[in-house]
């Protein structure tokens, strides 16, 4: 179990410290959309079984890090990253929390699919990720709403 945890922890810190190291202030928010994604299928490429033990482990064995908490942490920085952003595009920067935490899962999850497939190669994967994810952010709504409803704030 000791064992276990040493591993755990080293893959957490080795996949933390190459996400946050894309995650810089001043950079482009598509090059960082791009490089975080680039970041997590070059880690998945090069030690998949050490993704796999970070993505796919059971909560109760390990009681440091894991890739949920890796992920919350990238969702955390990548809020921060993304206020300033919204604010300069109109947009309320009190709703960054919500967009860092779905950007940060759905480049989980591709991951958490990427590791068994590895096809298409990581390049046309990030590219086609970032393609949604940034038109996403490129286009969205002062006042979203939902359409099929009345929905008043």
């Amino acid at each position: 179990e000791g064992l276990y945890q040493v591993i755990v922890d080293r893959e957490v810190t080795h996949l933390s410290d190459m996400l946050s190291a894309q995650m810089r202030p001043g950079l482009h928010p598509r090059d960082m959309l791009e490089r975080i994604v680039l970041s997590l299928l070059d880690y998945i490429e090069s030690n998949a079984d050490g993704f796999r033990l970070l993505s796919h482990q059971s909560p109760a064995a390990v009681s440091g890090g894991t890739f949920t908490t890796v992920m919350a942490d990238v969702a955390e920085q990548v809020a921060e990253l993304l206020a300033p952003v919204l604010e300069e595009q109109g947009l309320d920067p009190r709703t960054s929390p919500i967009y860092g935490q779905l950007l940060a899962g759905a480049i989980a999850r591709i991951g958490q699919w990427w590791v068994d497939e590895q096809e298409p190669s990581k390049e046309v994967t990030a590219a086609h990720v970032v393609n949604l994810l940034w038109l996403g952010l490129r286009s969205m709504e002062r006042n979203p709403r939902i359409a099929s409803r009345d929905v008043t704030e």
